[in-house]
């Protein structure tokens, strides 16, 4: 599967939290992030909050999330 292809646009992964950080802080209106519900869920970031899930839907034995920042 290619996010790219799917969602009609580039889609960079971010490996190291510290980028996730980065991210989240720092989301621009088009931006969208995609991540599994559990780590999401995990996670106790700054930013965190200024993002909403738009899209729920099960990948193999995941649930992803789609989200955007909250506007």
């Amino acid at each position: 599967l290619s996010y790219d292809f799917y969602l009609r646009r580039p889609v960079r992964e971010l490996s190291e939290v510290t980028d996730l950080a980065a991210e989240l802080r720092a989301a621009g209106p088009s931006d969208a992030l995609v991540i599994r519900e559990s780590r999401w869920t995990a996670l106790r970031l700054p930013g965190q909050d200024r993002w909403e899930v738009v899209v729920v839907d099960r990948l193999g034995a995941d649930r992803m999330l789609l989200l955007e920042p909250r506007r």
